[in-house]
């Protein structure tokens, strides 16, 4: 195995990442860091197109919308879900936008390491290192 390219932009490791094809057959990967934020990327153009700056604590787990395709939910140890928008998007951004979150959830009392977004787009799921399962 050899590794076909280098995303760089990210201050920290990256924790988590996720891949989507949007509608118009643009694949898409989102990446959550210890720098608190996280990256929207261009796979075909290997260029950040947006970056999301508003936790607070490390990005541990990320998931876009299968079905939808136009969201992305980031959790963090600063214990917020955070969804993301990918509807202002342009489908020939090759330059950083700044990303804004269009719904935060407090969620609980511990760091949120892992989530899923349900094939129906109507459920995410997250889990945190010592917890139960929650859905919101």
């Amino acid at each position: 195995m050899s590794c076909s390219y280098v995303l760089a932009s990210h201050t920290e490791i990256v924790l988590w990442l996720d891949t989507c094809v949007t509608r118009s057959r643009r694949t898409l990967i989102v990446t959550g860091s210890k720098d608190n934020s996280v990256r929207l990327w261009d796979s075909e153009s290997r260029s950040c197109i947006g970056v999301g700056t508003y936790h607070t604590g490390a990005v541990g787990a990320v998931a876009f919308s299968k079905s939808k395709r136009n969201f992305f939910v980031s959790g963090s140890s600063d214990r917020t879900l955070k969804v993301w928008s990918l509807d202002s998007l342009a489908d020939d951004a090759e330059e950083a936008s700044n990303l804004k979150a269009k719904a935060v959830v407090a969620a609980h009392e511990k760091d949120i390491n892992s989530l899923a977004v349900a094939p129906t787009a109507c459920l995410i799921m997250y889990m945190f290192s010592t917890d139960a399962p929650l859905f919101a």
